[in-house]
């Protein structure tokens, strides 16, 4: 028998929410015309969730720009200093942990040798939350979303990770390192990280497809 999953009013919010986001922090500053376009949605939508994340204080008018003819269109896009994220790359000879701002800005890094720690995941745990810290000095946590995490290897139920070039076989991550860190963890493979990271950011922005190469 075949499940129906019905979408609520609050997840069909969340959805629209997103999309435009995404569009924001991958091609903004850009107008409501053209958040229209990308995202498939009504003009009303766009409208009435533009506002709302405005109200919020997550996205701001950035300028305008001429239009054909008509009056010119305003620009729009995420707030720098609305938050912050941090993002942690574990390799098989370093961990190397950045603080982004909300439109993924990079605001600082540091970077640990792994040379000593045995690839031991106590002490691998411990550079990535002294990294964390070290990015935050001075800063407040509580304005941290969230704290994404690449490992070389695959990631299970969350935080339970196998990484047979580390020598790790079920080893509970996430659990060493989130009593120590405020803000909501997520785990995933490196490769899959550093791909998002270039899609975002980087060699495969406004590409379909892009292939990261993991040499070492």
């Amino acid at each position: 028998m075949t499940q129906v999953v019905r979408q609520t009013t609050r997840d069909l919010r969340r959805h629209n929410r997103a999309a435009l986001l995404s569009s924001l922090y991958l091609r903004g500053p850009v107008s409501r015309l053209e958040l229209v376009a990308e995202s498939g949605l009504s003009a009303a939508t766009v409208t009435n969730v533009v506002s709302e994340l405005i109200a919020d204080g997550v996205v701001a008018e950035a300028g305008s720009v001429e239009s054909d003819g008509g009056r010119p269109r305003t620009l729009l896009a995420v707030r720098p200093d609305f938050g912050h994220v941090v993002g942690v790359d574990v390799s098989e000879t370093h961990v190397e942990v950045g603080l982004f701002d909300c439109a993924l800005g990079t605001l600082g890094t540091v970077r640990h040798p792994l040379v000593g720690t045995r690839l031991d995941p106590d002490e691998v745990a411990g550079l990535v939350r002294t990294g964390v810290a070290e990015v935050l000095e001075g800063g407040d946590p509580a304005a941290v979303f969230g704290v994404g995490i690449g490992v070389p290897g695959a990631v299970r139920d969350g935080g339970i990770v196998h990484a047979p070039t580390l020598g790790w076989r079920g080893v509970d991550f996430a659990e060493l390192i989130h009593p120590h860190i405020q803000a909501p963890l997520h785990l995933d493979n490196r490769a899959r990280t550093l791909g998002q990271a270039e899609t975002w950011r980087g060699a495969g922005r406004g590409a379909e497809r892009a292939i990261v190469a993991l040499l070492g």
